[in-house]
């Protein structure tokens, strides 16, 4: 674990591990459609949505665990941009 109590690690981790885990979605949505057929989600947009979990376990670890509040801070200023972002990107009125 990087033990750093800084903003740029915060953002850094919290940027790179939605994308990550988004990948694995993604391969593992593409697998299960490939044996069984059908998706796991109902509609591709929610993988996006499922990809920003790992960043509340992060903001936990840093929040209360390490107690880095710059760090965790950070974190959850991304959680909270990604979260925006999906919002604005697939619910449009």
């Amino acid at each position: 674990m990087i033990k750093r109590d800084n903003y740029i690690t915060g953002v850094l981790i919290a940027s790179v591990t939605p994308l990550i885990t988004f990948a694995l979605l993604l391969g593992f949505d593409y697998l299960f459609k490939t044996v069984f057929g059908k998706s796991f989600v109902r509609e591709f947009h929610y993988l996006f949505l499922l990809s920003i979990i790992p960043n509340f376990l992060w903001l936990r670890y840093y929040l209360s665990k390490l107690k880095f509040s710059k760090t965790g801070s950070a974190v959850l200023l991304m959680t909270i941009v990604y979260v925006l972002l999906y919002f604005f990107k697939y619910f449009q009125a």
